[in-house]
């Protein structure tokens, strides 16, 4: 089975308007959660930095219940998915 992430929720729990640095808390379809920090590049666009599974239930690509980097392999695709639906906020 393919694996597809889809975000269901995003919640902003963090950020430095000052560093134009952004955290969120990231849900996904499976009930999975992420950390997604976001920040400005060289190019002054803004990307993600960090991308960390919450341990809230088991990984869905690997299935272990501990620290993995398996969403680490879908950050392009969960930073176009955030970007495109405009969910940061602009100061």
């Amino acid at each position: 089975m393919t694996f597809k992430p889809s975000i269901k929720e995003v919640e902003l729990v963090d950020r430095n308007l000052e560093k134009e640095i952004y955290q969120f808390v990231v849900t996904m379809q499976h009930q999975t959660k992420c950390r997604v920090v976001f920040t400005k590049d060289t190019h002054d666009q803004l990307t993600i930095s960090e991308l960390s599974r919450l341990p809230n239930v088991p990984c869905p690509i690997c299935r272990n219940d501990y620290t993995c980097h398996c969403l680490s392999r879908f950050k392009d695709t969960l930073e176009r998915e955030i970007l495109a639906r405009n969910l940061i906020p602009t100061a």
